[in-house]
């Protein structure tokens, strides 16, 4: 029976405290499982235009991006979705107010404040420390454009990265955003920020499955998900086999089926091979 399998990247495919690329290992195995009828699905909270020609290189039977806001296979867009005009300026006015950074992330282009870019080129620099979430975003500030090149009438914005002075900030910023966005929180305060990403409501890398599911006609029953990080609680449960990277969030392993070892522990590869795929 051919199975279908949704891959996050960061701390996935990829584990930055650790590793400067894709393990060869995962490589390998990725490529076999495509050789054995298999389809490999990116699944990740990343923009289209912040995945590297590394990740696409590997071949992959579709993608999902955004966290669920952008669905395609072949370059054929399947689902599409952007937040209003009015929601990014609100977005806008709301973290300037409460001095919390952000980045506005699109299919095209990034826009980042100041704040932001400063504060993650620095802690890109030093890594260690980091979560999964805030290494992509690290790596997005690597090309992006400045806040004020944003034309919220004329780009499309997707979803939005912030990180936060405190606790405090984040609260004042649910009371005006919750009822637009589900908030995620990805840790507790490291190098002096909060991180976090604001999903359009009702948008998860769940309803990104069903849509490429029903792309190819496939079932729920045939999936696997690999995850490692709050955005990916939703594919987790959703999918027939839900699997936690051994680097990964402890909530995430708690709900996972399974947990696998780490990305630099050729995780990928094992578990392929753990359950028949390779």
């Amino acid at each position: 029976m051919k199975k279908i399998i949704f891959l996050d990247i960061d701390g996935t495919l990829i584990d930055h405290d650790v590793l400067h690329g894709i393990p060869e290992s995962t490589k390998e195995a990725i490529a076999m499982a495509r050789e054995n009828g298999h389809k490999c699905i990116i699944c990740t909270g990343r923009v289209k235009s912040s995945v590297s020609h590394d990740v696409h290189d590997l071949g992959f039977d579709g993608a999902i991006y955004a966290a669920g806001c952008h669905v395609e296979v072949n370059d054929q867009k399947l689902f599409y979705t952007q937040l209003k005009p009015e929601i990014v300026r609100l977005v806008l006015d709301t973290l300037n107010q409460l001095g919390i950074g952000y980045s506005m992330e699109g299919e095209h282009k990034t826009f980042q404040d100041e704040l932001a870019h400063q504060r993650f080129l620095t802690m890109f620099k030093e890594r260690e420390g980091m979560n999964s979430e805030m290494a992509r975003f690290a790596i997005s500030t690597m090309n992006f454009s400045s806040i004020s090149e944003l034309n919220p009438d004329l780009d499309p914005i997707n979803k939005c990265t912030f990180f936060a002075p405190d606790m405090a900030a984040i609260e004042k910023m649910e009371k005006v955003l919750s009822p637009y966005f589900k908030i995620l929180v990805h840790g507790e305060k490291r190098m002096g920020l909060i991180n976090g990403e604001m999903i359009k409501l009702g948008i998860s890398k769940a309803s990104g499955m069903d849509v490429i599911l029903e792309h190819y006609g496939l079932d729920l029953a045939d999936t696997f998900a690999y995850g490692d990080s709050l955005n990916d609680e939703e594919m987790i449960l959703h999918a027939k086999v839900g699997i936690a990277m051994g680097n990964g969030r402890e909530s995430i392993k708690q709900i996972a089926d399974d947990v696998c070892e780490r990305v630099d522990q050729d995780a990928i590869y094992k578990s392929f091979k753990k359950y028949g795929l390779i």
